[in-house]
């Protein structure tokens, strides 16, 4: 697995106690195994995807309405 420079922070943590990796150096590569294996990334969404999934029953039917599907 290859690791982009903008994430080695995550990969690099100290970690607490006696472990030898940290909580969220494990978390980071369980994501980066998630995505290589199945192709999933966690997105919860911003401002912008949030107000197209709200318009976007609306933006269906004024697509169909325009071109006389409805």
């Amino acid at each position: 697995m290859k690791v982009r420079c903008s994430s080695i922070s995550k990969f690099m943590t100290k970690p607490k106690g006696n472990n030898k990796i940290s909580e969220g150096a494990k978390t980071a590569v369980r994501e980066l195994a998630r995505f290589h294996l199945f192709g999933y990334e966690n997105f919860d969404g911003n401002k912008y995807t949030a107000k197209g999934n709200q318009l976007e029953e609306q933006a269906i039917k004024l697509s169909g309405f325009s071109r006389g599907l409805y």
